[in-house]
């Protein structure tokens, strides 16, 4: 073989141990063959040759099977947990109403009407006594009978002004005949042979019919205010008015849908009535205030035609302007100037002079009660006056308003303040 081929070959010498003595004059080993290194990682293959990566469902299914008492330990614990809420929590549910309330009316005339009430004050007029108490007392609110079957032997129950409070226990003798009225804790406050008036000086107002009376029965009931079954109520009890809007929106909330369909509808039968009595007295009011404004006017008119009349006689002599000649068809006769201002100048002065007059008598009247502040709006100096006769009206109205809710409500009530 010659020397350019032999230099494309591969060689390979066979390198000394480093280990092993080195013997001087031996011949050289023969070089040992070795194998070829394997990949340290497999090559890359193209893109488009890229195998698919598959889902290692081997290794779930051996998850599954190690933890599976775990799983269904936890399944078993998330239901029985579900279960328990459920049966102790009560869902809650909303009963919803709208009323519709009347919208302010139109400004004009001797009396201007306002609005019976502001939009805030709808949803006072909500929450008063004369609402919500109305209603408790009404549906039995303040009473709760300890056991249902208990419950026939208080339809005739009812309650003064004033009652007592708290928990009471009601016992019928086994031996028959009689009753004796406990209080919770074991005190006796009322015993009595006749069950046709129990706890009267209790305040309460109770028949039990005979036949519903069981020998060694024990009725427990309950007994709270009227003002605390309100709040109770107001609590629970939501309510919105747009501003210049003209429907109350009203919602209950609670546990019994049956029973919240009863509140909601005798609270909006309650309210509907209290603003229709309120609405009753200021109509009341205004027509009596416009009554009286019609007396006045209709006096005003009979002096004036009277005055009219004297003014025709005491003028019949006072010179007049005569035209030179004939006046055409559809033409008026006119005055001079100076007449013209004389005759004009004399009725503003006695125009003056009779609304002063009737300021002074009408406030004479006023002084003494017999005419309300409103009647100097039938003045006509007094409703030339802008401000003046707005001032009127609205103390008009205000006053009407006072009188319809003094009907209703003391003194002290803030709608009334």
């Amino acid at each position: 073989m010659d020397h350019e081929s032999s230099t494309d070959l591969a060689t390979s010498e066979a390198k000394p141990d480093p280990v092993a003595p080195v013997v001087h004059g031996a011949a050289p080993a023969s070089p040992v063959p070795q194998a070829p290194a394997a990949p340290l990682a497999p090559a890359l293959a193209p893109s488009g040759d890229e195998p698919e990566a598959q889902i290692p469902w081997t290794r779930y299914l051996g998850a599954l099977r190690r933890y599976k008492w775990l799983i269904m330990l936890l399944t078993i614990l998330g239901t029985g947990t579900g279960m328990v809420v459920a049966r102790f929590q009560k869902p809650e549910y909303t009963a919803s109403a709208t009323i519709w309330i009347e919208t302010k009316p139109l400004l004009g005339g001797a009396i201007r009407p306002r609005a019976l009430m502001e939009d805030n004050s709808w949803r006072q007029l909500l929450t008063t006594g004369a609402v919500l108490d109305s209603v408790g007392l009404k549906l039995k609110l303040h009473l709760a009978v300890a056991n249902p079957s208990d419950q026939p032997l208080f339809e005739n129950f009812d309650v003064a002004e004033r009652f007592a409070t708290g928990g009471f226990v009601l016992r019928f003798p086994a031996t028959g005949g009689g009753y004796a009225l406990e209080t919770s804790d074991g005190i006796v406050l009322e015993q009595g042979e006749q069950v046709d008036s129990v706890g009267y000086d209790l305040g309460f107002r109770w028949q039990i019919p005979p036949d519903g009376v069981v020998p060694g029965q024990a009725v427990a009931f309950r007994l709270q205010s009227l003002r605390d079954v309100s709040r109770g109520l107001a609590a629970s009890l939501q309510s919105s008015l747009a501003k210049d809007g003209n429907f109350l929106r009203l919602a209950f909330t609670g546990t019994d849908p049956q029973h919240l369909a009863l509140v909601l509808n005798a609270i909006s039968d309650q309210f509907i009535a209290v603003a229709a009595g309120q609405k009753q007295m200021q109509l009341i009011v205004q027509a009596e205030a416009l009554r009286q404004q019609l007396e006045i006017a209709r006096q005003n008119l009979s002096d004036a035609e009277t005055r009219l009349q004297r003014y025709r006689v005491e003028t019949i002599t006072l010179p007049r302007e005569v035209t030179a000649g004939p006046m055409a068809a559809g033409l008026s006769m006119t005055q001079g100037p100076v007449l013209a201002a004389y005759f004009d100048q004399k009725l503003d002065l006695d125009q003056i002079d009779l609304d002063i007059a009737a300021i002074a008598a009408t406030m004479d009247g006023i002084r003494a009660g017999t005419l309300r502040m409103d009647a100097l709006l039938a003045i006509p100096a007094v409703l030339a006056s802008q401000d003046l006769s707005r001032a009127l009206a609205d103390l008009s109205a205000a006053e009407a308003n006072l009188r319809a809710l003094q009907q209703r409500f003391t003194d002290q009530h803030r709608l009334v303040q």
